[in-house]
């Protein structure tokens, strides 16, 4: 045997065994960092002329994720490396290092290039700031300029992880040409400091977003679409005047699903569908759909999948808070010890087979009527009914337990469902203050829209100890066991506060819904603040457990 064919068949043999050629290697970025040409990247430490290439830092992500000047560029990293980026400032777009094939005429195609796949779950791909004791500190501050659509991408790749980032632009204007905060888009011309997408993700599998703030773009703060066991934690997306976290990859709705399992932990989605001042970071120019925005704080397009959305807060959006009512392709939802409030629309929507538990829901779909940073906003939009659940197939289950929902929409919980579908409901605490839509009403208690007002003959709803008060239209459900049905009950109805300006939902002594709740295995082991629930007889009504006295 020759030796060149002895090499081909040892390197074949490695390829087989998943043995890499090299160790993954970190890569470092700060503000005194050098260019390419005058750094390897290798080194956490800054250029100095005449300094060895080999002992120095790069100056901007850029440089290991270049721009090919029309789509998403090219990467210096291997499967398996680090990107570690020091805290400071980082412009993303024409004009810095690793942007020079980009065009003048068309800064807005300046995008950073994708990383590559890692080698493994074990082994993934990482774009992060710098860690502290494995903890992130201080975010890197990645700011798009050019219009870049998007500062952060991601595509058809797996095992990568994205952490500990600041994402935005530095100029609060809206990309839409009809607001009266329009990003000015000279012909010909570079474009101002302002970016129309945060982080755009497409064909990724087991990607990781952890402690990232995601804020004040021009556009929209996520599109991301066909993901696959998605796992998002620590992360905050706000004041991006189109939509929050769009599932809809743009023309490719009936091919934007996820699949696997998606699990999103401390999400925090407010005030999307608003511009956000630069530098002051206040909401400004707040609109919605009529008037050419969109305002969903998370819209996903038709979908399958596992969703788990828990420990996380949505809130002040221009349309729906969380709208996964496009959810039809089979997979479960969990909504589990969420606080949804100020949503303009729907506080929160969902499809197939649903679990909402341990929730803190305040429909105030009226929140942007006359306030100073409203520009044009649907109030109450789709009604406003607080909370929308809808069954999709025969023998499917939503369960509704354990949830504090006050309603200003036209109703509280809004259901549908298929024959030999089933919806059960235990221990919620459900309010209807005046309806916004409907001046001298109630918001009205459960509703069905696809059949009979109290859901007859399906789906089957299972209703029992939940206590509903001064709502419109109390339905048979009173007679069902434990309910208890009252009416001109004074605020705040046995909460520490409720009412279209906020939601306390403790119960304070001598409530009514303390140890009024009745056991029920979808209730979940921990209340809205984490804390143990009491079980057996002395379970309480609503999301949050009384604190045990001293």
């Amino acid at each position: 045997m020759s030796a060149g064919a002895l090499i081909w068949m040892i390197a074949l043999s490695a390829l087989s065994l998943g043995v890499e050629a090299s160790e993954p290697r970190t890569y470092y970025v700060r503000t005194d960092g050098g260019t390419a040409a005058q750094c390897s990247g290798q080194v956490d430490a800054p250029y100095v002329p005449g300094v060895s290439r080999d002992r120095c830092a790069w100056n901007n992500p850029m440089i290991a994720l270049p721009s090919n000047g029309d789509g998403p560029g090219s990467t210096r990293l291997a499967p398996g490396d680090t990107l570690d980026i020091a805290p400071g400032e980082y412009q993303i777009g024409f004009g810095v290092p690793g942007a020079e094939r980009c065009y003048s005429s068309a800064t807005y195609a300046c995008t950073m290039g994708s990383p590559p796949s890692g080698r493994s779950a074990e082994q993934p791909t990482r774009i992060r700031g710098r860690l502290q004791d494995g903890k992130c500190v201080n975010k890197p501050v990645l700011w798009g300029s050019g219009g870049v659509m998007p500062v952060v991408v991601v595509r058809q790749a797996r095992d990568v992880v994205i952490e500990c980032l600041e994402v935005t632009d530095h100029e609060g204007c809206v990309n839409n040409g009809n607001h009266p905060m329009a990003c000015a888009r000279p012909e010909g011309k570079p474009w101002g400091p302002w970016a129309s997408v945060g982080l755009w993700a497409e064909d990724a599998e087991r990607l990781i977003l952890r402690d990232l703030d995601i804020h004040g773009l021009a556009g929209s703060g996520v599109v991301a679409g066909r993901m696959k066991d998605l796992r998002v934690t620590r992360v905050r997306i706000a004041a991006n005047p189109m939509v929050g976290w769009d599932g809809d990859l743009w023309g490719q709705s009936k091919n934007s699903g996820y699949t696997g399992n998606n699990v999103f932990e401390e999400l925090v989605l407010e005030w999307n569908g608003c511009a956000e001042g630069y530098p002051d970071k206040k909401p400004k120019g707040c609109f919605g759909q009529s008037a050419g925005g969109y305002g969903d704080g998370m819209g996903l397009a038709h979908t399958g999948g596992d969703f788990v959305i828990r420990d996380s807060i949505v809130r002040f959006n221009t349309s729906d808070g969380l709208d996964l009512l496009y959810h039809r392709a089979g997979g479960s939802i969990l909504i589990e010890r969420v606080h949804a409030e100020g949503n303009a629309g729907n506080q929160i929507k969902a499809a197939g087979s649903v679990t909402v538990r341990n929730s803190v829901i305040l429909g105030n779909c009226g929140f942007f009527k006359d306030k100073p940073f409203t520009h044009h906003v649907d109030h109450c939009r789709a009604a406003g009914d607080a909370l929308a659940v809808g069954n999709e197939r025969a023998g499917e289950e939503a369960v509704i337990v354990n949830n504090t929902i006050v309603s200003a929409g036209n109703v509280t919980v809004l259901l549908s469902g298929p024959p030999d579908s089933r919806v059960t409901m235990r221990n919620n605490i459900v309010v209807g203050l005046p309806a916004f839509i409907s001046p001298g009403d109630q918001s009205a208690d459960v509703y069905c829209y696809n059949t009979s007002s109290e859901c007859k003959p399906w789906p089957t709803v299972d209703r029992q100890f939940d206590t509903v008060i001064n709502v419109r239209s109390q339905r048979s459900y009173c007679r069902n066991p434990g309910m208890r049905c009252l009416s001109n009950v004074p605020p705040p109805y046995g909460l520490g506060r409720a009412d279209v300006n906020g939601i306390d939902a403790r119960l304070p002594p001598g409530s009514i819904h303390r140890d009024a709740g009745t056991a029920h295995p979808a209730a979940g082991t921990l209340d809205a603040a984490r804390r143990a629930r009491v079980v057996g007889s002395a379970i309480d009504r609503g999301a949050l457990e009384a604190a045990p006295p001293r």
